[in-house]
């Protein structure tokens, strides 16, 4: 029995998306399913990331081991999105930081417009 797949499914950008090829083969999969396919960019200027992450060190009770340091080393290493991938981006400015409660708020949208994307119709046909 092949069972439904989620109505959503979030991968970090962190560990799978810096490269934009990385990204097709997402894109391929989800179009090759039939499926919805998003990016979600989370924004903010490069020097209210340096701040943020001074903070959270400081604080001394953030489990990341994130640092300025391995921050610039993702910037560098990461391909800016594309062109032909704007038409999958939904981009959330993070400059003000974005509270708790807003991220939900997105998070329900973007569920939502997910959700929206499937049919019960079409997912009956992935089950056997």
């Amino acid at each position: 029995m092949i069972r439904r797949p989620p109505r959503s499914t979030l991968f970090p950008y962190t560990t799978l998306f810096r490269s934009s090829s990385q990204r097709d083969e997402f894109r391929d999969v989800a179009q090759s399913l039939s499926l919805p396919f998003l990016i979600v960019s989370v924004e903010a200027p490069v020097h209210i990331m340096k701040l943020r992450v001074r903070s959270r060190a400081e604080k001394e009770s953030d489990p990341s081991e994130a640092n300025e340091e391995v921050l610039m080393a993702q910037l560098r290493n990461h391909d800016c999105l594309t062109q032909q991938e704007s038409q999958y981006v939904k981009i959330i400015d993070n400059s003000d930081r974005v509270s708790d409660k807003e991220l939900e708020k997105i998070s329900d949208i973007i569920r939502q417009d997910v959700n929206d994307a499937f049919s019960d119709k079409d997912m009956a046909s992935l089950t056997v």
